[in-house]
């Protein structure tokens, strides 16, 4: 019940977005050498098709909101990348270590979206695995029916999902895995794409 964007937002559709709207660059003030970081109002040079990292929860549903979408749940994610058959990776069962830019392979960045071909799920769906770990909509609780509880369950953290170029392969890239993080938090390992409601 509905669209998905195949990539993670660039840099330079980001760029779109801040120009129109005044939005604040993304930015690392704790890590003001961070090569993530916007100079001059635009992003780093040669990046324009890199997903764009550095941006909170509220950027990212700004964003999206702006382009006439919005942030997709976790369930949603979720579902995009394990297909129709419920895979443990957007290609199957079996963890393939260069299918994805994960830690693994030590480029100790990320790549341009759609650049590793082969980390795609069934439902065309790109950089699940690697790249950058995306936000979600959905806040870290216990799975329905689960009795599971942890001091950080509640609405505190937003769940973010999928691999990055900072995490390993296993466990970290699996269609299940699970990150989280506050709504104001930035890091250069964690992006975003948009989803729309079909009909």
């Amino acid at each position: 019940g509905f669209y998905m964007d195949i990539y993670e937002v660039t840099m330079a559709r980001y760029k779109k977005f801040v120009d129109a709207t005044g939005r604040p660059l993304p930015d690392n003030p704790n890590h003001p050498e961070d090569p993530y970081i916007w100079k001059n109002k635009t992003y780093p040079q040669g990046m324009e098709d890199n997903p764009v990292a550095l941006v909170s929860y509220d950027d990212a549903a700004e964003y999206c909101k702006w382009a006439g979408k919005r942030l997709p749940t976790e369930l949603e994610w979720e579902k995009a990348c394990r297909g129709k058959d419920a895979l443990r990776w957007p290609w199957g069962d079996t963890i393939e270590i260069g299918r994805a830019n994960t830690r693994d392979l030590d480029l100790r960045r990320s790549s341009p979206v759609g650049g590793f071909p082969e980390d795609v799920s069934q439902y065309g769906i790109y950089d699940m695995a690697g790249n950058l770990r995306e936000w979600t909509t959905s806040w870290y609780n216990a799975y329905p029916g689960s009795e599971l509880k942890r001091d950080t369950f509640g609405e505190t953290y937003k769940v973010a999902r999928g691999g990055s170029w900072v995490h390993t392969a296993m466990p970290e890239s699996r269609c299940a895995s699970r990150g989280i993080a506050q709504t104001w938090y930035r890091h250069r390992s964690l992006g975003f794409r948009c989803v729309k409601d079909a009909g």
